[in-house]
């Protein structure tokens, strides 16, 4: 009765193996995949960040004594700057939300 015990074990614990090592192989495989896509990613931002010249830090002043019409011109174009800048931001965050959604781990 033992050895039917022991057979039962035993074919049970290969048979888990079995099935976790094809889903390490699976994972592996996706993991694989993700690898080139990111790596494909990494030469494209650093090609970006090789174009882009480096953001300054020193601050534009601003003359408040200036026309009030001047003055209201540039607070709307450094605010369409803000919104250009939100909104490429919110594409590139979706762009790289689809692209971890589809790893699917």
């Amino acid at each position: 009765m033992w050895f039917w015990i022991w057979a039962v074990l035993v074919t049970a614990t290969l048979t888990g193996a079995a099935f976790l090592a094809r889903d390490l192989w699976r994972r592996a495989k996706n993991v694989l995949a993700a690898q080139a896509d990111l790596l494909a990613a990494l030469d494209d931002a650093h090609a970006r960040a090789a174009d882009n010249p480096p953001a300054t830090t020193t601050p534009r002043p601003v003359d408040v004594f200036t026309d009030r019409e001047h003055l209201v011109t540039l607070v709307e174009s450094r605010k369409a700057g803000r919104r250009r800048r939100a909104a490429q931001r919110r594409a590139d965050h979706a762009a790289r939300y689809e692209q971890w959604r589809r790893i699917d781990l």
